[in-house]
């Protein structure tokens, strides 16, 4: 009887042990997939900043052309408004020598 007393203590612990295995098994397991999907989360955050940052440089390039074009616009303004000036004055001398000579 007590033999078999031990026979049935050693297969309840069997059981118990292989129970306690599995859920160590499956608790692993659950934790491996945390970790893929904390990593997985962590590679596209860093992706996005990385877009952002691209997007961000690409945005300060196209700012600084569209200044310098600004620039360039403005001088030619200012030089096509200066040659108008200069003609007026011009025309106007003339035709303060005409009014002087009649």
């Amino acid at each position: 009887a007590t033999a078999s007393r031990e026979a049935v203590d050693a297969r309840g612990a069997v059981v118990d042990a292989k129970s306690a295995l599995e859920e160590a098994l499956r608790e692993a397991s659950r934790d491996a997939a945390r970790e893929v999907a904390a990593k997985t989360r962590a590679a596209a955050a860093a992706k996005v900043a990385t877009e952002t940052r691209l997007l961000a440089d690409e945005a300060t390039t196209e700012t600084v052309a569209a200044a310098a074009a600004v620039r360039r616009a403005l001088a030619s303004m200012t030089r096509t408004r200066a040659e108008h000036e200069e003609v007026r004055v011009k025309q106007a001398a003339k035709k303060a020598s005409a009014d002087a000579e009649t």
